[in-house]
């Protein structure tokens, strides 16, 4: 009886022991809410928030400041001071994360980190050329897009014209309402400032969209939520219906 009374105080013990060094942290994703359990010893709550906070940025813009302009005079409100403010913020954000230690996620920070200077050296280029075009071989990722957009923009002329008129056929071939595309640029086309025109949408939908597609994008897939789940002992999670 003694043994067995031993025996059961022992499991007691770890029982309470365990419970004592076991959290519960909770996160929502865009239809679930979620609960982990997890081991207080391994991390902290801080280090588990930081981490999902890494996660919500995979498959994210690195860069909210656009470098391009919609209009020829929006080019004078682009702002480089804005765009090289919200790098350092978002760098020293992505390299001061208290995150789990872990490969998975160290790698993947390394990734974001990579992706948010190549996305902010395109973009400074990309705003810093509207004044000085041939800034754009300066972006040596995309050979392709130099030879497509940045010499017609550099020559600009007729070069520039046959150059905005394809890429506003590519837009129309894309667009739900290629007429009205068609009547925008019959306008433009018109106007003795058509050449600002062709510069702005050869820049936007021409350069840029080219240009952002060199850029190694960390993309979302399955494999974030499975490590993030891995942390945790257990998890629970309750989905909205559809």
């Amino acid at each position: 009886m003694r043994k067995l009374l031993i025996a059961i105080t022992m499991i007691l013990v770890s029982a309470v022991a365990f419970s004592a060094q076991t959290k519960v942290f909770k996160w929502d994703s865009e239809l679930c809410q979620h609960e982990g359990t997890y081991d207080s010893k391994k991390y902290s709550e801080a280090e588990l928030k930081n981490t999902q906070v890494l996660q919500s940025m995979i498959g994210s813009i690195p860069l909210f400041t656009d470098p391009t302009a919609d209009e020829y005079k929006d080019i004078a409100n682009l702002s480089m001071k804005d765009l090289a403010k919200e790098y350092a913020e978002q760098s020293a954000k992505l390299k001061n994360l208290k995150i789990v230690k872990s490969d998975y996620w160290k790698h993947v920070r390394q990734r974001k980190i990579a992706e948010l200077d190549s996305y902010y050296k395109l973009s400074k280029i990309t705003m810093q050329a509207y004044d000085n075009p041939s800034l754009l071989k300066d972006f040596s990722q995309g050979d392709i897009c130099v030879d497509f957009y940045a010499e017609p923009l550099i020559v600009g002329g007729e070069y520039l014209y046959v150059t905005w008129l394809k890429v506003n056929m590519d837009s129309r071939s894309k667009n739900s309402s290629p007429a009205r595309l068609k009547g925008i640029f019959d306008q433009q086309n018109s106007s003795p400032d058509r050449l600002k025109y062709a510069r702005v949408e050869v820049m936007r939908f021409g350069w840029w969209n080219c240009a952002i597609q060199e850029i190694p994008l960390v993309e979302h897939d399955e494999r974030a939520v499975e490590e993030f789940n891995k942390l945790f002992i257990n998890v629970k999670e309750e989905c909205d219906e559809l």
